[in-house]
């Protein structure tokens, strides 16, 4: 993780970065000790004539593995590992032997967000730049940007470690999700939501990249590789 860091630090000194600090300012931070910063983001709501201010959220507040919408995800997940295993049984153990079937349950996991989660900006009813919406919110809503997606898929993907504390392969597993930029072939920054995780099964424990506003399945067999030459994490959370 400090290496990741590191390269974080490096590569902030290189970029303009000052056009784009509106999307990192919009959550609070400070100072907690020994390089560790705890964020925080407000959830506004602004109608014509009044508005709704719903408080200031850690980012952690955000990942809410018993909630209704990463239970879904995980019981959606679950019928597509079903089916999968029925359509294929032989080629089904075969990749749960090299990959383990904890990795291929949280693949399904992804796709189950990557297929019914259709990405759309903030809604402007909120009139705001930016407001995060819940596990349970994206779920029934059906839609969301990187943020939110990002925040039910890793909700879910706890709430599966949760139910697999003994399984090897879950144990060493690491999941974490990130707030930072995104940097297209022209070197402009975005401001990107994401998650990135780590498994001695995939690419040698190599970190990979979970993007989760795909709008389509990814086959088991294809992992991304995260290149934090273009993935910049600011903020990291949880891994519980």
């Amino acid at each position: 993780m400090q290496t990741i860091i590191n390269q974080v630090l490096k590569f902030l000194k290189t970029i303009q970065i000052k056009p784009y600090l509106k999307y990192i300012l919009n959550i609070k931070y400070w100072y907690v000790g020994d390089n560790m910063y705890i964020a925080k983001h407000k959830r506004v709501v602004k109608l014509p004539h009044r508005e709704i201010d719903l408080g200031d959220w850690y980012l952690t507040d955000f990942i809410q593995p018993n909630s209704y919408g990463a239970e879904s995800v995980t019981w959606e997940a679950w019928k597509r590992l079903i089916n999968l295993y029925n359509n294929d049984i032989q080629q089904f153990i075969k990749l749960a032997n090299i990959i383990g079937l904890y990795n291929m349950y949280i693949k399904e996991l992804w796709n189950v967000v990557n297929v019914k989660i259709k990405y759309r900006y903030d809604d402007p009813i909120f009139q705001t730049s930016d407001f995060w919406l819940l596990p349970n919110e994206t779920w029934y809503q059906k839609h969301g940007d990187c943020e939110d997606t990002t925040f039910l898929l890793l909700s879910a993907i706890y709430k599966v470690k949760e139910g697999w504390k003994d399984d090897i392969i879950a144990k060493e597993a690491i999941e974490y999700g990130c707030i930072g930029y995104y940097i297209d072939y022209k070197g402009t920054p975005y401001g990107h939501a994401f998650i990135i995780r780590r498994t001695d099964r995939i690419a040698n424990g190599k970190w990979l990249w979970i993007e989760t506003t795909l709008e389509n399945e990814v086959p088991q067999y294809i992992w991304y590789l995260a290149d934090f030459n273009k993935l910049i994490p600011v903020y990291f959370f949880t891994d519980v």
